[in-house]
């Protein structure tokens, strides 16, 4: 960190940090939502693997919104894969791609977490500077 020569300078810098840490904050609860949407929809294919043919069961169309609809495929479904674009992927597969994901979540998750530390870290020298 470069020396900050006046009580001006180390104030725009406090503030600067702490505006990134209130940044970094609200990106950790955004990811941790993401994060524990997915484990809802990978736990929702486990469970589905056991669900039989023909079951009928409750299809979302919208938000709080669904229709009676009847299992007619048990092996596979049809993935969002960006773009507009639906392809048909095995239930184990699509688990095994979101575990993944799951695992980049988290090991990036470790790497912000690290950068908080370090401007938490900073702030906290500033802060003793300033007393």
């Amino acid at each position: 960190m470069t020396t900050i020569n006046t009580e001006s300078e180390r104030n725009i810098q406090l503030q600067t940090f702490v505006s990134q840490l209130q940044q970094i904050t609200k990106y950790l609860s955004d990811i941790k939502a993401q994060e524990d949407q997915m484990i809802i929809v990978v736990e929702a294919l486990k469970e589905f693997k056991h669900v039989k043919k023909d079951t009928k069961i409750l299809a979302p169309i919208a938000q709080g919104i669904y229709l009676n609809a009847k299992v007619t495929d048990t092996e596979e479904i049809i993935v969002n894969s960006g773009a507009g674009i639906a392809t048909k992927r095995t239930i184990d597969k699509t688990i095994v791609d979101l575990e993944t994901e799951l695992e980049h979540l988290r090991k990036h998750v470790e790497e912000v977490v690290k950068q908080k530390a370090q401007i938490t870290q900073f702030v906290q020298i500033l802060q003793t500077k300033e007393t």
